[in-house]
């Protein structure tokens, strides 16, 4: 069976861009500055500094890795690594990138449970996003470029309406003192929340399926670096305002809880929360992309077509979200435990292996045209020797 199992359509450079925005921010700005602000307090955006300088570096990698791939991820890693350890390393990923979705999904449930409605329906929710999840998966990945390429606006118009509500209310001066209490709290920080990061390298399955343009590496930095302006400021905000009531951050409050609480707006009937809503459809974005890589993952392992690696990888959410973690805390507990070290292979190996893999498959095709070349020159010199053999034996 042919390895070419990503090569179904290209991606344009602009829906990359926009992949590249959207990735960056949709699930840092959503729960995880709430978990943070327990451990770090104030000093909470150095925990998301780190981890954002960390992802920024593996994209480099990855981008890179992208530029040189002349051929999909699937084919360049069986060629460089073999294929025991390609479908290991694959079937790990994919186990990783399940889990990672469950928790999405379990923190979009406990946004609606905590900041819209207490008689918020599951069935209603997770039946749709399913459905959705399994068009993804079908689709591929140029389907979900060009939905964050006709979303971005949306999202940009929500995050700067967003900042306008909230951007003269907190008391910035609340980031000092600096390390009020050491160095423990943003060293737990660090140690606790990997796997809510690193979500960039995903962007290394798009090799051998990008329409690069001129400097489409330097262009998408750009997009990384305003969508990393973006998640500092908001989630800064919140380790601010909530600076002196950190112990009373439950999981569940987010970056609309935390506009709420620093302009006093609810005289505006939860504007916010609308506006909010709209923002989280990034996060959509970036669960249909962990889901089209999963699947593409499966159909590698398992050697069958999207529909079916699809239908597993649904069936594998809803088993995960309904009956293996029925407590959105008892997923995030786990999630801090032994997923953590899956985390080191997403973010740091994958970015790093797929740059190697890229780098020995294209010496390779380099050695196989100019062997290829060699070859052919020799058959014209043979047959021009055998013509002069002719001429002579004529004179």
């Amino acid at each position: 069976m042919e390895n070419k199992l990503l090569s179904r359509e290209r991606l344009d450079s602009k829906q990359l861009y926009s992949l590249i925005f959207i990735i960056m921010m949709s699930v840092k700005m959503f729960m995880v500055p709430a978990l943070i602000i327990r451990d770090a307090g104030r000093d909470g955006y150095m925990v998301m500094s780190f981890y954002i300088v960390i992802e920024m570096l593996a994209l480099v990698v990855s981008l890179i890795a992208i530029k040189l791939a002349k051929s999909d991820i699937c084919t360049i890693f069986e060629r460089t690594y073999g294929k025991i350890l390609t479908v290991t390393i694959f079937l790990l990923l994919a186990f990783y990138y399940i889990l990672k979705i469950s928790l999405v999904i379990s923190e979009v449930k406990m946004f609606f449970l905590f900041s819209a409605s207490e008689e918020f329906s599951w069935e209603i929710y997770i039946l749709p996003l399913l459905v959705f999840l399994m068009v993804a998966a079908v689709k591929g990945l140029n389907g979900i470029g060009r939905l964050a390429q006709i979303l971005l606006p949306i999202i940009a118009v929500s995050i700067v309406l967003l900042f306008v509500l909230i951007v003269s209310k907190p008391d910035y001066t609340n980031i000092l003192p600096v390390l009020e209490n050491g160095t423990g709290g943003v060293m737990n920080g660090i140690k606790k929340y990997p796997v809510w990061f690193g979500d960039l390298p995903l962007l290394c399955f798009c090799c051998g399926r990008v329409k690069r343009e001129k400097r489409f590496i330097l262009k998408s930095m750009v997009s990384v670096a305003l969508s990393s302006v973006v998640v500092l400021y908001f989630s800064s905000v919140l380790f601010f305002v909530y600076a002196h009531l950190s112990k009373m951050v439950d999981y569940g409050h987010n970056i609309s809880n935390m506009v709420v609480y620093a302009s006093g707006n609810y005289m505006f009937g939860r504007f916010d929360l609308l506006i909010f809503c709209v923002w989280l459809t990034s996060v959509l974005v970036q669960t249909a992309y962990m889901t089209c890589v999963a699947t593409e993952l499966v159909r590698y392992v398992f050697r069958i077509n999207a529909f079916w690696a699809g239908a597993g990888i649904i069936v594998a959410l809803y088993i995960t979200s309904n009956f293996l973690f029925r407590s959105e805390v008892q997923l995030y507990n786990f999630c801090m435990g032994v997923p953590r070290y899956f985390a080191v292979l997403s973010t740091v190996l994958l970015p790093i292996l797929t740059l190697i893999a890229s780098v020995v498959s294209k010496k390779g095709e380099g050695d196989k045209g100019k062997a290829e070349f060699c070859g052919q020159e020799n058959t014209i010199l043979t047959a021009q020797g055998g013509d002069w053999a002719k001429q002579g034996e004529s004179l």
